[in-house]
């Protein structure tokens, strides 16, 4: 049920701060953010109010097990029970300094001595009673069918009589429970603290990853909500996957630790036109954004920028659109932010209209024709050496074909772009309230565009592109994504599955040929 919450102010000065109506929060921040301090401060502070109990699941956690449970038990007789309630206690959260809450072994031995006591219990009541009473669901009992339903094929045995702890797996291969790896043991440290975690308790989780893959992590922690529906979970995190999986979450990031026990921190606002994960992705990053069309971009960018963090977001639409919806958004004030994006048909106009959000096109129509490039070609002739001939003129002779046998069509692609650009600019609806309205306003619109003259000017750039051979900007005005496997066929580049694996190689190995890319065919991006 949603609840409140103290948390330090957003300004890094001034009173503490309370969060209202909240399901969870996680809280996102780049590595030396000040993140596990601040964990301990949201415990202390909520600990200090009347009735609450707050506790807080160390990053540090010891996992050592021993599976002798008589030898677990020998040394832990002279300590005394164990006491779950100082997991609660304020003095061991403090200082983040302090030691962990207590390890694993500690955790394990409390367990067991709490299953004696409750056998006992039941054993006494059974003796007085004189009757069958069905045995009471323990705590144990609920630890391993907790664990049960993250690992199904594995089966905790806390053999009491043999003083063995034990993990039984489906194909009945039976193990020490040392043997777990250290995903599962970090899996079963978290299920006991949170399962003897007070009623309606704050549970503070510092770096909730976890060692195991994302969608078990996932579900882990789905988990662990449902079956302590009554506790506020606080996740400190600098994974955004995992901060975007925490559905009902308020989600804040970290954008400056001041020190001390000062931060200044941005909630992370819902937008409709920027999908959360790029939000939290943006949001989260301490380097510069690139915002790029799709998945093979982000690879080649990635490569070209390492000084950037890429994020693709499927198309050139996108990239304007979520640039656009940024301007003047808080949270990002201060990040660089750039999109880039492919030329397309794009006029001079346009592009300088997308500077002004900061959204650049490269210099050739679509990332593809970069690998049509004397510099990508010179690569493959390096790496080949089997095919005969200049590999250079073979390239060319290969595009200027194609262009010349697909002139037409590639000049309706062109008319096309132009057509929705010209007829785009002039769509007004402002006023419009009638069908008649709305079709003598686009009438008149239609009659200012002359298609003729249009098509043959086009036309005319474009067999002069093809009649002088200018290879350089047959590669700005000419899409040249479908024909990657032409390119390939005269050279030994592999099948065009392994193409872009190929290209990508290429650009990893060679740092002229990323330096020269970015210089002769990418704008300045000032980052």
């Amino acid at each position: 049920m949603p609840r409140s919450l103290r948390i330090p102010s957003h300004t890094g000065i001034g009173p503490v701060e309370e969060l209202d109506k909240i399901y969870s929060l996680v809280i996102i921040g780049a590595n030396g953010s000040g993140k596990s301090k601040m964990g301990h401060l949201i415990a202390r502070i909520n600990s200090e109010v009347q009735g609450s109990n707050v506790l807080r699941v160390s990053a540090e956690k010891p996992l050592t097990i021993n599976p002798n449970l008589e030898e677990l038990e020998r040394s832990y007789r002279n300590r005394g029970p164990v006491n779950f309630n100082e997991a609660i206690q304020t003095t061991s959260f403090v200082e983040p300094e302090g030691e962990p809450q207590y390890n694993l072994e500690y955790l394990i031995m409390g367990y067991i001595q709490e299953e004696r006591k409750q056998a006992d219990a039941y054993f006494r009541q059974v003796k007085i009673e004189r009757r069958y009473i069905e045995r009471p669901i323990t705590l144990l009992d609920r630890l391993e069918a907790t664990w049960e339903k993250v690992f199904p094929n594995l089966k905790l045995d806390f053999d009491m009589a043999k003083g063995k702890f034990t993990v039984l797996r489906e194909n009945d291969k039976q193990f020490e429970a040392k043997h777990l790896s250290d995903g599962e043991r970090t899996i079963f440290y978290q299920i006991g603290h949170l399962l003897h975690a007070p009623e309606n308790c704050i549970i503070v989780v510092d770096e909730p990853e976890l060692h195991l893959n994302k969608a078990l992590q996932i579900m882990f922690w789905n988990e662990m909500e449902n079956l302590r529906d009554d506790c506020l979970f606080v996740y400190l995190t600098h994974d955004i996957e995992f901060a975007e999986s925490r559905v009902r979450a308020k989600k804040i990031v970290l954008t400056e630790f001041i020190g001390g026990y000062e931060w200044k921190w941005q909630e992370i606002p819902s937008m409709d036109a920027i999908p959360e994960d790029v939000m939290l992705k943006i949001s989260g990053s301490p380097l510069p954004i690139l915002l790029v069309e799709g998945d093979l971009d982000a690879k080649v960018y990635s490569i070209l920028y390492p000084e950037c963090y890429v994020i693709p977001v499927e198309n050139c639409e996108k990239v304007i659109a979520i640039a656009r919806a940024l301007q003047g958004v808080e949270v990002v004030r201060d990040k660089k932010i750039i999109g880039l994006i492919d030329r397309d048909q794009r006029t001079n106009d346009e592009l300088e209209n997308l500077e002004k959000l900061n959204v650049h096109a490269l210099k050739v129509s679509e990332l593809e024709n970069l690998f049509w490039t004397p510099e990508f070609i010179a690569e493959y002739e390096r790496r080949d050496r089997k095919t005969d001939g200049d590999y250079m003129q073979q390239a060319e002779d290969r595009l200027m074909d194609y262009l010349s046998q697909n002139l037409e069509n590639l000049v309706n692609q062109h008319l096309d772009a132009e057509l929705s650009r010209q007829t785009r600019d002039k769509l007004n609806l402002s006023g419009i309230t009638t069908n008649a309205e709305l079709q003598q306003h686009f009438d008149a619109i239609v009659s200012q565009i002359y298609v003729e003259d249009l098509r043959n000017r086009i036309y005319q750039t474009l067999r002069t592109i093809v009649d002088q051979q200018d290879y350089e900007r047959a590669l700005a005005l000419f899409p040249l994504k479908e024909q990657t496997s032409m390119l390939m066929r005269p050279f030994n580049l592999g099948k065009p599955e392994e193409f872009q694996q190929y290209v990508l190689n290429a650009l990893s190995d060679e740092e002229v040929l990323r330096n020269t890319l970015r210089e002769r065919y990418f704008p300045d991006l000032d980052i």
